[in-house]
């Protein structure tokens, strides 16, 4: 009886340290599996597209095109090489900083390039109706303002494409599909890319 107790306890202690040298062998292959995914997507970094559009440098990561320009990071949806030239004058990016901006979208895309690249330098923004604008989107507890006293970037939802500045407001206007490549064409002239 003696020898079948002592079996029991010897087999107790092996069952015990067994699963103590499994959980150590998972805990490693746990390690193992999160350190080589972590080197193969540091390896993929340097598999980005870099390419130079006027002098200055893009790198694309992560569906974004990304410069830095004056000590700034920006970032972009379309490939610089697709930006648009705009021949109309637009106001730069330093009159929109420290300012309050006013925005009226009709797209949410357009919106967001708008968000990355010029809100983080604005005092404070806010969306707000155009006076006298019957085409554009509105709600009607919104501020309305107007384009000789307040800055406003318009980003409007139409068969004619273009990209100009009327007194305080910037307006891009375009098909949907195109709208965004003019919004990062507009935000490419008023940062002095």
């Amino acid at each position: 009886m003696k020898g079948l107790v002592e079996s029991k306890g010897n087999l107790a202690k092996k069952k015990k340290r067994n699963q103590i040298i499994v959980a150590i062998i998972l805990l490693g292959l746990m390690f193992i599996s999160v350190a080589g995914y972590s080197f193969q997507s540091r390896g993929s970094d340097n598999s980005n597209t870099q390419i130079i559009y006027k002098n200055q440098a893009f790198i694309q990561q992560n569906g974004f095109w990304l410069t830095e320009f004056q000590g700034n990071v920006f970032s972009f949806l379309t490939d610089p090489r697709e930006f648009l030239e705009i021949s109309n004058s637009l106001n730069n990016l330093a009159s929109y900083q420290d300012q309050v901006i006013y925005l009226n979208s009709m797209d949410y895309s357009s919106t967001g390039e708008i968000y990355r690249n010029i809100i983080p330098f604005v005092l404070r923004w806010q969306e707000a109706c155009v006076e006298n604008a019957t085409d554009l989107s509105c709600d009607e507890s919104l501020p309305s303002k107007n384009c000789d006293d307040d800055i406003i970037i318009i980003l409007k939802l139409s068969d004619v494409e273009s990209v100009k500045q009327d007194n305080k407001c910037l307006i891009v206007e375009g098909k949907r599909e195109n709208l965004i490549a003019l919004t990062d064409s507009a935000i490419a002239k008023i940062i002095g890319i």
